[in-house]
């Protein structure tokens, strides 16, 4: 079984218009499997390795055009890809 591993920052899940501050999304292979705050995911996956990305946001499953268009004002802003350093 693969490690489930996590992403910290601000998230933004567009699909429930939901912001959690200092969020996080856990995933494992190509599945994200929790998103919520990085406090509650950190207890729910003790050994997943973590990678912090702040000042940035995640929007998790941020894929189709219609949910792009909605976060067309957020350009300028940082962006991180999951697994990478923020810029």
């Amino acid at each position: 079984m693969d490690e489930v591993r996590l992403a910290s920052a601000d998230v933004v899940a567009v699909s429930s218009r939901q912001v959690i501050p200092d969020g996080a999304i856990a995933w494992q292979r190509d599945r994200v499997v929790a998103v919520g705050p990085r406090d509650a995911l950190c207890s729910k996956y003790p050994r997943a390795e973590e990678t912090l990305h702040t000042g940035c946001a995640i929007f998790p499953s941020l894929i189709n055009l219609p949910s792009m268009a909605a976060v067309s004002s957020c350009a300028g802003m940082p962006v991180c890809a999951a697994g990478r350093a923020g810029r």
